[in-house]
Parts: structure tokens; sequence; C-alpha cells
């Protein structure tokens, strides 16, 4: 993703939120997500699917979970695919994308190594599924954050009103960047963890004076009947001091 893209500063202060690794295996974490998050003021979130989660039949094929996500959108959630099966290759040889690979999706960047033809057709591909469910993404966000380069250009050409990586949200049909480091705990345990977690906690007080505050959360913080607490923290301070919206509602302004 090489293109240049102006910075754009929004007015007032507001706060996007985001669950990853939406399909129906997940579908209970999701909705314990969703409710925890009403009662921190929290109405909207920005709910990242993955039509064919590890070789999975698509989503579309469960009739129950494709309704439960119409419902999800019919309530002002923003739909966003986040990769095809959501499984990664060898590690990048480039270090700041290491980061990536390592720290924040245990090594699933399923885009990072396909050939650009290939993972357009994909993202068209699943771009029909959703289309056939009545059902619109205005997003793509690559498991891991990282494509080929000039990837966005391609995304704005199919449609694709947005994506983000860890250092912002890109406006692909304005050919703007808001700058907001994403707040997210580490996938990865160990020493990595730690060093993750400090990296996150660099981020966290650099957010509080930028305008957009970003967050997300992994289905993996929520098995077991866990609770990603540290996000809980932010989302109740923050809340009620900044405007909730999603990336769609953001991509649209």
């Amino acid at each position: 993703m090489n293109k240049a893209y102006r910075p754009i500063r929004l007015s007032g202060r507001a706060m996007a939120v985001s669950f990853h690794d939406v399909h129906p295996g997940t579908r209970n974490a999701a909705e314990r997500f969703l409710a925890s998050m009403g009662e921190r003021g929290v109405a909207k979130v920005t709910l990242m699917l993955v039509p064919c989660w590890h070789g999975d039949p698509p989503f579309s094929a469960d009739r129950s979970f494709t309704h439960w996500l119409q419902d999800q959108a019919a309530a002002g959630h923003d739909i966003c695919l986040h990769g095809h099966r959501h499984q990664g290759g060898p590690p990048p040889r480039q270090v700041p994308l290491r980061t990536s690979y390592y720290y924040y999706t245990s090594g699933q960047c399923e885009f990072l190594h396909l050939p650009q033809q290939k993972a357009l057709n994909l993202i068209e591909e699943d771009l029909d599924l959703l289309h056939h469910a009545g059902i619109r993404a205005s997003g793509f966000i690559p498991p891991g954050w990282v494509m080929e380069d000039n990837a966005r250009d391609r995304l704005r050409r199919k449609g694709i009103a947005y994506t983000t990586d860890l250092q912002g949200v890109y406006l692909l049909n304005k050919s703007r960047m808001v700058v907001s480091p994403l707040l997210i705990d580490p996938q990865t345990q160990g020493w990595r963890r730690g060093l993750g977690r400090l990296g996150m906690r660099l981020r966290r007080q650099r957010s509080r004076a930028l305008p957009l505050l970003r967050v997300c959360v992994h289905h993996s913080e929520l098995q077991g009947g866990a609770e990603p607490h540290w996000l809980y923290e932010i989302v109740s301070r923050e809340a009620p001091r900044r405007e909730v919206l999603t990336y769609a509602e953001l991509a649209r302004r």
C-alpha cells in the first residue's frame, strides 16, 4: 500500500470500536461483546467478517448466522470484510510488517503473499456473497493490516470506501488518512506479549490527545468466559467524552 494519503483532522472527538474475526463460530462471543458495549454507551461497532474462516464453508451456508448478521447491519453496526480464510503463509521479510505477523495476528497475515489479482478476486467473490445475503460491506481490512503495494487504489475501484492499518484509517474515495494508532491486545505469548503490551500503553498515551480513538478486540479474548477488561476500561472512560461512530460512518463524512 504505497500511495500517499494526506492526513485529515477530524472536528470534535470520536471513538471507533471493532470486533475481529466474526464468523459462525464466534457469534456467541460477538453477541456478548455487543451487549457489553451497549452497557457502556457504544451502540455501534465495526464487525470484521471472515467469510470462509480457516477453510470452512461460506458464512452464508449458515442461515441462522446470516440472519443474525443481517440484523446487526440493520441495527447500525458496520459489516467489514476481514480477509477470506484468515490463514497466512511465511513471515514477511520487511521488519515493520513482522510486527503485525508476530504480535497481532499469530502468523495469519493472509493477503501478504497473495498475488494482487488473486487477492482482488477473493475480495470480489466475498462481496458477491454479502450482496446475495442482502448485506453491504463498506470496508476491507486484511488480516494483519498488510497487503501488496497499490492495493488501496484497487480496493477503491471495487467500491470499498475504507481500509485501516495500525496507524490510521484510510478514506479511499477521498485519498485521505485519519491518523489514529490502533489499541489492540497482542495475540501472542511470552516476552513478545509483554513487549506488545508496552507498545499498546505508549499508543494509549498518544491516542488520548487525538481526535479519533480506535480500540479493537479479537474473539479469542472472550473465549472460556474471559473478558477484555483493558478495553472495557478505555471504553467506559472515553464513551461519555466522544462521539461513537463506525468506520463506515467515518468514510461517509
